[in-house]
């Protein structure tokens, strides 16, 4: 508990020590998060008018900016890798006392408060479904996907012998989960020998949860000959070999990896 309490609060001096860090790290997020309401404001509930394709395309591009902007952690924990084996070889701390204290000093000012003031300024702005419910487990999906990929690339960041050698590994290891996301490539049409990656990726998991958030029980117009027809947001679903019963599934890889 001391020792927690200790690193925890060394951490917090050293982020105060560069606010500018901070700052700009929270403006970018407000930016982009205007900037993401003003270029898909109002998202309609027609097909032929980008209805489905824009929500599909903001999910990707989403998961693809949380996860590739964790990457910069690589450079953060490598800095510190020396300082932390020498004091945890002198029997300063633990291990655990350490990582846990990077995660609640750390990852939740710069990792976790970030993209919850992204999908805040946003969410309303797209015109996404406006229950209570759905805003809260979008946000919940970003947080998963910022903090699973953080935790990824200081994992990677703990054995690699240099910075560039972890940004490499980092940025092949994202593009991999990428290429399985549901989006690329559709999960049903892999050769059965590679059914199982989606299941290990952590942007598959993220991505699909946000999508069966949003599509699962959305009625989507689309004009077939001059006559409206409503088109079920859970049959865009299937086409995308997503299985809206694997929500929770999802939550709950998410939550494990970390």
């Amino acid at each position: 508990g001391t020792q927690l309490l200790v690193l925890m609060k060394r951490t917090f001096v050293h982020s105060l020590r560069n606010p500018y860090l901070l700052r700009v790290q929270y403006a970018t997020c407000i930016i982009i998060g205007v900037g993401l309401g003003l270029l898909f404001w109002h998202v309609p509930d027609d097909f032929k008018k980008g209805g489905a394709q824009n929500r599909v395309g903001f999910f990707f591009f989403l998961s693809c900016l949380l996860c590739f902007g964790s990457i910069s952690c690589v450079d953060l924990f490598f800095s510190e890798r020396l300082i932390f084996l020498r004091e945890r070889a002198n029997g300063t701390y633990r291990s655990s006392a350490y990582l846990v204290s990077k995660f609640i000093a750390d990852m939740v000012p710069m990792r976790m408060i970030p993209p919850v003031l992204l999908g805040s300024i946003c969410y309303y702005m797209i015109h996404f479904q406006a229950s209570s419910s759905h805003f809260l487990y979008f946000l919940l999906g970003m947080i998963l996907l910022v903090t699973n990929s953080t935790s990824m690339c200081m994992m990677i960041s703990a054995f690699t012998p240099a910075v560039s050698v972890g940004n490499l590994i980092a940025i092949l290891s994202l593009f991999f989960f990428l290429l399985f996301s549901g989006f690329v490539i559709n999960s049903t049409s892999l050769p059965s020998y590679m059914q199982w990656v989606p299941d290990v990726s952590l942007i598959a998991c993220g991505f699909q949860m946000l999508m069966i958030n949003e599509f699962s029980g959305l009625e989507i117009t689309f004009d077939y000959n001059g006559q409206n027809t409503i088109v079920d947001g859970d049959e865009l679903l299937s086409d995308f070999g997503i299985d809206p019963s694997n929500f929770y599934l999802f939550i709950q890889i998410l939550c494990a990896y970390l």
